[in-house]
Parts: structure tokens; C-alpha cells; sequence
């Protein structure tokens, strides 16, 4: 219970903190508006760092190998987007994961903290899928439950830090 109560903490405190618009990934403290050139350069140190088109880059640890993230720049090469992927479970986490998950679905239904959410129950004849998306004015949380009999359980974490556009 320690463990869920932990969590819970860290999330709310993250989105509780959506006015500082930094996140730590690879090791690095990145902010939105940072240049390219450093963000990549300080990324490097740690990271695989892989383009994927003009302006977005995954980011693999090096030491594990694992796929930790992505970041998104604009035009005028300044950070715009981080996504923090915080992996996969399987087997009993998932169990874990399942009761946050109703956590923070009741106090999503109660109001708290959130913004706006999307959330989504789907039943199929070869198992559930169940994802939740936090969204604060910066940042989005998502967690996807996946019980199948014909491909396991497991769980995916991730958090996105994103620069809102303003359509005024």
C-alpha cells in the first residue's frame, strides 16, 4: 500500500507542478524553449539519441538499451515537447498498477487537480484494455492497461511535457 501511496504522491506532485515547465529525462533537466543543439548535446551524454523526422528524436539509455523517451522541437529549432516513457510491467504489476489506476480514476470523477481527461474501458473477446490520460495545462500522464489471454499483462507509464498553442 506504501508503494501505491508513493506513486500517487509523485504523480500528484507532477501535475501539481505544471507551472514549471521542466522535466528530467536521461539524466538531463530539460525545459521547454531549450536550443536543439544543447538539448541533443547534453542527451548524448547519456542517451542514444535517433532521429525520427525533421524535428523528433527517441532517446535510448545506453547502458540498458531501453527506449526512455522522445523530444519534439519546432521550426525555430526550440524544445517544444518531452515525453518520459516510463516502461512496460508485466505478470502481477500489473495488479499494481490496476489499483492506482482506480485511484486515480475516483479522484478524476471527483474533480482533483485535473484539467480534462480521456479515459477509456475496452472489451474485446481477447482481453480489456484500459488507458487514462491526465492532462494539467502542461503536461499529460497516460496509463494503458492491457489484460490479454492471448498476450500477457502489462502496463505503460508515460508522461508528456508539451508548449500549449493558444488558438486566440
Amino acid at each position: 500500500m506504501k508503494k501505491f501511496i508513493f506513486i500517487l504522491l509523485f504523480i500528484t506532485l507532477n501535475l501539481y507542478c505544471q507551472s514549471l515547465l521542466t522535466m528530467n529525462l536521461g539524466g538531463v533537466d530539460l525545459s521547454l524553449g531549450d536550443s536543439k543543439s544543447i538539448v541533443i548535446k547534453s542527451l548524448e551524454k547519456n542517451c542514444i539519441v535517433s532521429n525520427l523526422s525533421e524535428n523528433m528524436y527517441s532517446l535510448v539509455w545506453k547502458s540498458s538499451n531501453k527506449l526512455i523517451g522522445c523530444v519534439i522541437f519546432d521550426s525555430a529549432e526550440k524544445l517544444i515537447s518531452i515525453q518520459k516513457d516510463w516502461g512496460y510491467l508485466y505478470g502481477t504489476a500489473v495488479d499494481d498498477y490496476e489499483i492506482l489506476f482506480n485511484i486515480l480514476y475516483n479522484l478524476q470523477q471527483e474533480g482533483e487537480f485535473i484539467e480534462s481527461s480521456f479515459i477509456s474501458d475496452s472489451r474485446q473477446p481477447s482481453g480489456n484494455i484500459k488507458t487514462i490520460i491526465l492532462y494539467t495545462k502542461n503536461k499529460e500522464v497516460k496509463i494503458t492497461i492491457l489484460r490479454s489471454s492471448e498476450y500477457g499483462n502489462n502496463v505503460n507509464v508515460s508522461e508528456q511535457l508539451n508548449k500549449r498553442i493558444s488558438f486566440k
